[in-house]
């Protein structure tokens, strides 16, 4: 699924799925997908600085949610940096 759909697709969302339900720990991969997710919300957001910064936060808080198990797919450290 990873390398056939996730990738080429550009699925980020699917491909930090993917990497949970495998157990993945590539912290390299991971930080680059979520440089991505971040750059594509950047792109993505509108309006003054606080809507746009506000608009990144949402999705940084869904992710967040989603991964607060999961240490490595999730790593605040780098999201925070």
């Amino acid at each position: 699924l990873y390398e056939n759909f996730a990738e080429p697709f550009k699925l980020l969302e699917c491909q930090l799925a993917i990497i949970d339900c495998a157990g993945y720990t590539d912290n390299i991969l991971i930080e680059s997908i979520w440089q991505q997710i971040l750059a594509d919300e950047i792109r993505k957001s509108s309006g003054s600085g606080n809507d746009r910064i506000g608009q990144i936060l949402t999705k940084v808080k869904h992710l967040a949610r989603q991964y607060a198990h999961s240490m490595h797919c999730f790593p605040l450290s780098y999201i925070v940096y």
